[in-house]
């Protein structure tokens, strides 16, 4: 059965223009998913499996997640997904540095501890990272690192480079 073309010159403006309040192709910080652990921060140490040794914040907030530490040495604030575990939260997420290379996160949160395990790979043309990391922490009243002032650090050039991964 074939379509007039008044209807399918509606059907085809609905499928191509934007829902009100969206760019094309993009959602608004307030559309943006949320996650289960939105609006929680974790103080803690992050470093080698073996024993993390850099004091650190992991933040949720806004369906985001960004470190404290990393943000500092260019890794921007993006997406993680979680799954409630029985009583636990499983989440993951990467954070990237076009610099660093990328942090890809894979943790556990139960009973106000967090505790994740970090992939770290970096590749350059005459070797390559890969690396596991971890970070252990603990829930924090306090979230004082917004996801604007995450990025912005992120963006701006890092204040003690000698305390970057390279």
């Amino acid at each position: 059965m074939a379509l007039c073309p008044p209807i399918r010159l509606v059907l085809l403006l609905v499928l191509i223009l934007p829902m009100p309040g969206m760019v094309a192709g993009e959602e608004t910080r307030q559309d943006a998913a949320r996650g289960p652990l939105d609006g929680m921060a974790f103080v803690g140490m992050i470093g080698p499996v073996e024993d993390p040794d850099v004091a650190d914040i992991l933040y949720f907030d806004e369906g985001q997640f960004w470190s404290k530490a990393c943000t500092r040495c260019g890794f921007m604030p993006s997406p993680y997904y979680a799954r409630s575990v029985g009583d636990s939260i499983e989440f993951r997420g990467e954070l990237e540095s076009r610099d660093r290379g990328k942090f890809s996160y894979f943790g556990t949160v139960q009973d106000g501890q967090i505790t994740a395990i970090i992939r770290w790979r970096r590749d350059r043309w005459y070797w390559s990272i890969d690396r596991d990391l971890r970070f252990e922490g603990t829930l924090s009243e306090t979230t004082s690192m917004t996801l604007e002032a995450a990025e912005e650090t992120a963006r701006g050039e890092p204040a003690d480079p000698d305390n970057c991964i390279s």
